[in-house]
């Protein structure tokens, strides 16, 4: 009939959302927050291993200028043991000892013992180096005090000293895990830290060379009084 509508006419039908796709915008949320929460997590990785690698670089500068700098001032000092004469050097896979001609600072300039420890404590290998005045009567079995001690390294990683020269005449050059205190110096000794039981080698190893070429006592007889021109 004319002038005459339907009662529902007016009303607006409601829309809703069925459980199906409630669903899919569940999953759709889970997988777009698992993204999320993988890259930061990568990014986290990332950013820790760049300080984790930013870190052993310093470390491993550090290392390499106070190594270099001692063995660079090492100083031919000839000691009289009974009827031999030997020099002030000696070395093994986790110890070098030797004498250097130090500057005035930090301390008084002279002549002074040094000597690289590594240790390990725990899961850490620490590497230490020591200083104290030389005295011939005490540079084999003298303890350095622990105030004149200072940590340059503390790593993961396994850490060795080794030398290359001749220890013997009648053999060819070669690298050896120690370096006896005898009538020679090495030509070169070498830092290195690697972990057999891992891929990662850990640093390159730092290889100082010594130059030495005469004794001490041809400056300064009245430490040795002898004089006498290395091998």
């Amino acid at each position: 009939m004319k002038g005459r509508c339907h009662p529902q006419a007016g009303i607006r039908k409601l829309v809703g959302f069925t459980l199906l796709e409630v669903l899919i915008a569940i999953a759709l949320f889970g997988i777009t927050l698992s993204l999320l929460l993988g890259a930061f997590r990568f990014t986290s990785k990332a950013w820790e291993k760049g300080e984790t690698a930013a870190a052993e670089t310093t470390d491993l500068q550090v290392v390499h200028r106070v190594f270099q700098g001692m063995l660079g001032r090492a100083f031919p000092v000839a000691i009289e043991e009974d009827t031999d004469s030997n020099f002030a050097f000696e070395g093994s896979d986790s110890m070098l000892k030797f004498a250097a001609f130090l500057p005035p600072y930090p301390d008084r300039a002279g002549l002074y013992r040094i000597q690289f420890t590594i240790a390990r404590e725990g899961d850490k290998h620490r590497l230490t180096v020591s200083r104290d005045r030389f005295n011939p009567d005490d540079f084999q079995d003298g303890a350095v005090k622990k105030e004149h001690t200072a940590l340059l390294l503390e790593s993961p990683r396994p850490l060795e000293f080794s030398y290359f020269g001749i220890l013997e005449d009648d053999e060819e050059p070669d690298w050896h895990p120690e370096w006896e205190f005898g009538e020679r110096y090495p030509s070169l000794v070498r830092l290195s830290t690697s972990d057999e039981t891992s891929e990662d080698t850990g640093w390159p190893s730092i290889v100082i060379r010594i130059q030495i070429d005469m004794d001490s006592a041809c400056i300064f007889p009245e430490l040795t009084g002898k004089c006498r021109i290395t091998n």
